[in-house]
């Protein structure tokens, strides 16, 4: 048993590695908003951008791209000095702190499963911007669309192999 879970352990490591999904965000886990904190997507991209500003303006030159990357799911590792490269933001600074927000990380993971148009990101990186969001929508409490569906269809599967095929109908 032992080496089972070392070996799910360094899959599990494996698969949150940046690289395999080159415009995925690594996982993170910062300070949390108050829950109920209303979402302003434009302004907090600007309030991201002054905060990753060497000097606090916000102006594209002084931005520190590894820094401002922090604050979405997903970025154009092609064009990482561009502002409209990074997809998915979430976050926000609140009273001069970098903390996730709920309805950010809501919008977002609304955003991956096909709302409002849905996202533009590669296929291949989609599922390390869900595992992302998700460890955001765990210290919220919350799960995900994408995982109550797919348990929903499991349970579905269960029923019909028990009532169908376990019963030869």
């Amino acid at each position: 048993m032992t080496k089972l879970r070392e070996a799910v352990k360094n899959l599990l490591a494996l698969l949150e590695r940046e690289d395999l999904a080159k415009g995925a965000v690594a996982g993170h886990e910062p300070a949390k908003a108050p829950e109920d904190m209303a979402w302003d997507g434009d302004g907090a991209r600007k309030r991201l951008a002054e905060w990753a500003s060497s000097d606090g303006s916000g102006d594209k030159d002084k931005i520190d791209f590894d820094k401002y990357r922090t604050g979405f799911a997903w970025y154009d590792e092609e064009e990482p000095e561009l502002v409209g490269s990074y997809k998915l933001p979430h976050h926000d600074i609140v009273d001069g702190e970098f903390k996730v927000v709920w309805n950010g990380v809501s919008a977002a993971g609304a955003a991956c499963q096909g709302s409002r148009g849905g996202v533009d990101i590669p296929e291949d990186d989609m599922d390390a911007v869900k595992a992302h969001l998700e460890k955001h929508y765990a210290q919220f409490s919350r799960t995900p669309a994408w995982k109550e569906e797919k348990s929903i269809r499991l349970a579905f599967r269960e029923v019909i192999d028990h009532e169908v095929i376990g019963r030869g109908l």
